[in-house]
């Protein structure tokens, strides 16, 4: 493998070299298993989430959040190109606003 004295699981480029991982312990096999058994199959983590980004109460920036992590999990970290999408159909954008409602909007 070529090095140039840095980790020896890089290449020349910094890349990882064939064969090499940037993690060789990687997670416990077991951790997943654990947490599954333990918050039946992660519903009491998803609840909890969904606890913080429904609470008025809680910081804006907190409930924000708990929503990006939810929307990242449940639906992936990206938003579908237009041309990802069936034919005909449409890519809308919404915004989400946390916060006091305004009155005069209905």
């Amino acid at each position: 493998m070529l090095t140039d004295g840095g980790p020896e699981n890089r290449a020349l480029n910094g890349r990882f070299a064939p064969g090499h991982s940037g993690n060789p312990g990687g997670r416990h096999k077991g951790l997943a298993a654990y947490i599954r058994e333990r918050t039946a199959e992660g519903t009491e983590l998803v609840d909890f989430v969904l606890g913080l980004m429904r609470n008025r109460r809680q910081d804006p920036g907190l409930r924000l959040k708990a929503a990006e992590w939810l929307a990242e999990r449940g639906f992936g970290r990206t938003i579908p190109s237009q041309d990802a999408l069936p034919a005909g159909a449409s890519l809308t954008i919404y915004t989400l606003r946390i916060g006091e409602r305004d009155a005069d909007a209905d």
